[in-house]
């Protein structure tokens, strides 16, 4: 089994802030760019972008409503190129958590501040989540993963994290098999339905795993999701997914449907609906009733632009080579 998740945050196509001073103080829109307007919210996106400054200049950034700010790195040398990178973001009250790397340091900005969990080469964040008081985030160290609870290590990690109960739930790799790992225990090896486990989420000790199988010929992987670890969806389209959200008693899938060309597609509760052509996401928040996603379109030019989507409705935030890979709303 590849690990084709990892493969598509390799944006496009490949299936798929000077400090933080205004934190800190220091269907279908068919790419039309449309102002969305949030009274009551604040909408923060994370992501990166190729600065037009130098070659393979690669920034590690978020946007506040729009506004872009650089993440702070360490300025160590003048190689960009892995100075920074983002890929995952949380909120606790008006705190933002945002996850990434910075230079030889993988950790998380909380508020513009780095807080460095792990050093060495080839580390990612891969995922972050919050029990309303903690942070919780999984690294892949390039030797496997490991799981920190705020800046303190669990043990071993996965791709994917949840928290729910004040239970750890973890969607591990063992031998690079998928299993299902609660508070640092391995438990159930996930069913054979999923060729590719991608996202866990769990809600009131029920536990969602979603990711790709193959449909009934064989002929074509399609997005698949898992209650505790029965078949509860099978997609009929050439599908992935990249995240999944749990508001209520509905279930929430971003992702891609291929017809020809990559589409950004949403389900909620097995229904599909496609949201954006020519597009990537791989993010998703919930807020009420409206369903946030971030991730990046394909512009006519060539390049691909970092944008989110508020219930279909489409925000392009920068129109150099970027992509958005986080989103979290606050209260005003």
């Amino acid at each position: 089994m590849h690990l084709k998740t990892y493969l598509r945050l390799l944006f496009p196509f490949v299936f798929a802030i000077f400090s933080l001073t205004a934190l800190s103080g220091c269907h279908k829109s068919a790419g039309r760019n449309t102002v969305i307007k949030d009274i009551n919210k604040i909408v923060y996106v994370s992501g990166t972008f190729d600065s037009t400054k130098a070659p393979n200049d690669r920034r590690a950034v978020y946007w506040k409503d729009g506004q872009q700010f650089t993440l702070p790195i360490k300025l160590n040398t003048t190689d960009y190129r892995l100075a920074g990178d983002v890929w995952a973001m949380t909120a606790i009250g008006k705190d933002i958590y945002i996850g990434g790397t910075n230079y030889d340091h993988a950790g998380y900005w909380k508020n513009g501040i780095f807080n460095s969990l792990n050093v060495g080469n080839g580390l990612t964040v891969r995922d972050m989540v919050n029990d309303g008081t903690n942070v919780y985030t999984t690294m892949n160290t390039g030797n496997g993963y490991l799981c920190y609870k705020n800046t303190q290590l669990l043990g071993k990690g996965g791709p994917s994290i949840a928290v729910d109960g004040g239970n750890v739930y973890v969607l591990a790799l063992v031998n690079m098999m998928p299993f299902l790992q609660v508070n640092n225990v391995i438990t159930t090896a996930v069913s054979s339905e999923l060729a590719i486990a991608e996202t866990i989420a769990v809600s009131n000790g029920d536990v969602y795993i979603a990711g790709e199988g193959y449909n009934g010929t064989g002929a074509r992987l399609v997005v698949k999701l898992l209650k505790n670890n029965k078949l509860i969806y099978s997609a009929t389209d050439n599908s992935g997914v990249f995240s999944m959200a749990i508001s209520g008693k509905d279930i929430y899938m971003v992702g891609s449907v291929t017809q020809g060309y990559p589409s950004v597609a949403l389900w909620k509760n097995g229904v599909q609906t496609i949201i954006e052509p020519n597009a990537n996401a791989r993010a998703i928040t919930i807020d009420g009733n409206d369903v946030y996603l971030a991730g990046a379109k394909n512009a006519t030019d060539g390049t691909y632009q970092a944008c989110y989507w508020k219930n279909g409705v489409i925000k392009i935030l920068n129109t150099h080579n970027s992509v958005a890979k986080g989103v979290v709303i606050i209260n005003k």
